[in-house]
């Protein structure tokens, strides 16, 4: 924990805002010195460093390569990462149910991108049928392909990240912050762009101005790594789909919405002895979803506010972006939602839900797939 990993031109995030911090913690001195001079307090004291990183979301290979945010999200999630092979479609079964020409080799929870839309399995038939988490889109049938999908799943470890901060010219202070857990993901809908953000604590922090300690795994802090790397398209915020509730139509009527998730890492730093955060200890997952949707007069609409009333979890799927290699989409299985609170303030009525949590059985709260 702390040692400084390696890293290529491929690992360069598009990052919007990086914000890392060296936090010592002080203690406040009560003893009686005789005078009001301010004496100092040790400067060996416990230190952590604080981190804090919001990316947008770019296009990618999804032919053959990865995201360009595939190690934050692997960090963030901790679990199996899966990738179907392209495929063809033969049949489609009351708009849910998927043949394939060729085996799919699909899990329950992994994504397949159909044209500019993204499903979920919830059930496989066999080795060529499966059972999908929305109606396909308009058109679907015999021939249409099936794209291929990058899949982020929950795990019960957390994996950690080295994140490096270059400036130029080289001569300027680098940085790093090494054994990074990340805690907590934040997605917000319907914004100017879409992004992540990110935020944890690491267990090292190293700059290019002072002495590495061995701890570090490095005799000199290393340079930016050189290579060809083009600043990726951007995905406009409006762009996308909604899934709310069990109806299987996308919704128009989402205007605003935040995913969030909390690992509630405890970084271990307040044990004797120790000066520094050791190992790590993820706690209870809790993801949560905010809405604000202007209300209608449908019968999903009426459904969800039933669901709401009777405590009855719902499924709820966001998709990000409309169009192969640019495409991330977040799938809630299982959203349990507090009756919506009536704001009549402006021109329509609208609905705010807070807080709704997710649940599951294991480890499948939320999925997330690139595609």
């Amino acid at each position: 924990m702390g040692a400084v990993a390696a890293m290529t031109s491929s690992h360069r995030l598009p990052l919007s805002k990086l914000d890392i911090r060296s936090v010592r913690e002080a203690s406040q001195r009560l003893d009686k010195s005789g005078g009001r001079t301010f004496v100092g307090v040790p400067h060996n004291g416990r230190e952590h460093t604080t981190i804090e990183f919001s990316s947008y979301l770019t296009g990618w290979d999804s032919m053959s390569g990865v995201p360009e945010l595939d190690a934050a999200v692997q960090a963030v999630m901790g679990g199996e990462v899966q990738a179907n092979a392209p495929n063809a479609i033969t049949d489609v079964s009351g708009g849910l149910t998927v043949t394939m020409s060729a085996p799919h080799g699909l899990s329950v929870g992994q994504a397949i991108a159909i044209g500019s839309e993204i499903r979920f399995v919830d059930s496989v038939l066999d080795d060529h049928t499966v059972v999908v988490n929305c109606p396909m889109p308009a058109g679907t049938g015999g021939g249409t392909g099936v794209g291929r999908c990058v899949t982020y799943r929950l795990g019960s470890h957390l994996k950690s990240l080295t994140i490096y901060d270059y400036w130029d010219p080289s001569t300027a202070i680098q940085r790093c912050a090494a054994g990074v857990s990340v805690d907590q993901l934040v997605v917000s809908v319907n914004g100017d762009f879409h992004e992540m953000v990110f935020s944890g604590e690491g267990s090292g922090y190293y700059d290019s101005a002072s002495e590495l300690p061995s701890s570090s795994g490095l005799q000199e802090f290393p340079s930016e790594p050189v290579g060809e790397w083009a600043t990726g398209e951007l995905i406009p915020g409006s762009i996308g789909r909604a899934w709310i509730g069990t109806g299987g139509e996308a919704c128009s009527n989402v205007l605003v919405g935040k995913l969030a998730m909390n690992n509630h890492i405890d970084y271990r730093r307040r044990e004797f002895g120790g000066l520094r955060g050791g190992c790590v200890r993820a706690g209870i997952r809790d993801v949560r979803l905010d809405l604000r949707i202007r209300a209608e007069n449908s019968d999903e609409a009426r459904s969800l506010f039933s669901a709401s009333r009777l405590q009855q979890p719902v499924p709820v799927m966001f998709q990000l972006g409309e169009s192969s290699g640019r495409m991330c989409a977040m799938y809630l299985p299982q959203v349990v939602m507090e009756v919506p609170v009536f704001d009549d303030s402006g021109p329509s009525l609208e609905w705010i839900i807070r807080q709704a949590r997710a649940q599951g059985v294991y480890n499948d709260e939320l999925i997330v797939a690139f595609g």
